[in-house]
């Protein structure tokens, strides 16, 4: 359960904090944060994964009405096939 929480709510919290100062300093960039359908439909005895994935959609929405108007444009990739991209 912490290794969940440590990657999918922690780092990604992290990293993408890290980076969006420079995107918004060059005036362009583009976060994609990867999350799943657990996050918006729960399965049984997944509720941590689940929760987790349901943070990163939240902070996909926040981050893209924080960094608006020609900012970094966050993005998520969600389904087992994480090659199709949901902006």
């Amino acid at each position: 359960m912490d290794d969940i929480i440590a990657l999918n709510i922690t780092a990604l919290t992290h990293l993408t904090y890290a980076a969006a100062p420079a995107f918004v300093a060059r005036g362009a960039g583009t976060i994609i944060n990867i999350t799943s359908v657990v996050g918006i439909s729960p399965e049984t005895l997944n509720g941590v994964y689940g929760a987790s994935k349901a943070y990163v959609i939240a902070l996909s929405h926040s981050l893209q009405h924080e960094l608006a108007d020609g900012h970094p444009h966050p993005g998520r990739a969600a389904g087992r096939d994480r090659d199709r991209a949901l902006g």
